[in-house]
Formats: structure tokens, sequence, C-alpha cells
């Protein structure tokens, strides 16, 4: 009884954590994207700044 209910929840457990996985992935993505994002227009104000002085 008990191989037989570990083999029907195990597939059910890989599919909850992949799914987990790639919401976190795509959340360290945007956040990454995000963080570059600033980086970029920080740099980007400080070279507009520099350049009108």
């Amino acid at each position: 009884m008990t191989n037989i209910r570990l083999s029907r929840f195990q597939p059910v457990g890989m599919k909850r954590v992949s799914i987990s996985s790639k919401t976190i992935l795509a959340t360290v993505k945007v956040i990454r994207s995000l963080t570059l994002g600033t980086m970029v227009g920080v740099l980007v104000g400080t070279i507009v700044r520099t350049t009108v002085k």
C-alpha cells in the first residue's frame, strides 16, 4: 500500500517542484532586469549631468 501511494504522489510533487522553480527563476530574471535597468539609468543620469555641467 505504501509503495503504491508513494508512486502516485511522487509525480505530483515533481510537478509542483518544477512549477515553483520556474516561478522562482522568472522572479529572479525580473529582479535582475530591474536592477540592471536602475544601474543603467543611474549611469546615464550621471553621464548626462556631467555633460550638462
